[in-house]
């Protein structure tokens, strides 16, 4: 069978409650469908940019997983209308790269630094560079006779 590597974002006020409930969403979702979990892991709580499912805030969870080809739809169908599941991406894992023996966790920019603006010092600029002529768009900006 595939192996798939699944990214779950958790609704973290359900996750604080009762954790092992809340994993249990997704991998009872998962062995229904005749998956067999190789692998899985808690990543940390993130501040989301933006409201997903009025939820402020979500708990990613990320599984690597062998089913059928044919239930991967199944599983994605019953994610979406599973509650406490905020998001999800399945993706198909290359036959050639073995999976992970332990998912590490590499935080690239803590939340505390998007706060301090760290984020926009990394992206630059965000103005355009090529408005050469101080902003004046109009090209007749010239006297006329």
């Amino acid at each position: 069978m595939p192996i798939y590597e699944g990214m779950f974002l958790l609704d973290s006020a359900r996750v604080a409650k009762d954790w092992e409930g809340t994993e249990a969403l997704v991998t009872n979702v998962l062995t229904r469908y005749g998956a067999t979990i190789k692998i899985k892991d808690r990543w940390d709580e993130r501040k989301l940019a933006y409201a997903v499912k009025k939820q402020r805030r979500g708990t990613y969870y990320i599984a690597y997983f062998d089913a059928p080809p044919a239930s991967v739809a199944e599983i994605r169908r019953d994610l979406q209308l599973t509650e406490g599941v905020l998001r999800f991406l399945i993706l198909s894992w290359p036959t050639e790269v073995p999976v992970p023996e332990k998912i590490e966790i590499k935080r690239m920019v803590p939340d505390d630094d998007l706060k301090m603006g760290g984020r926009d010092d990394e992206m630059g600029d965000r103005r355009r560079d090529d408005d050469s002529d101080g902003g004046s768009s109009n090209s007749d900006s010239g006297a006329r006779e």
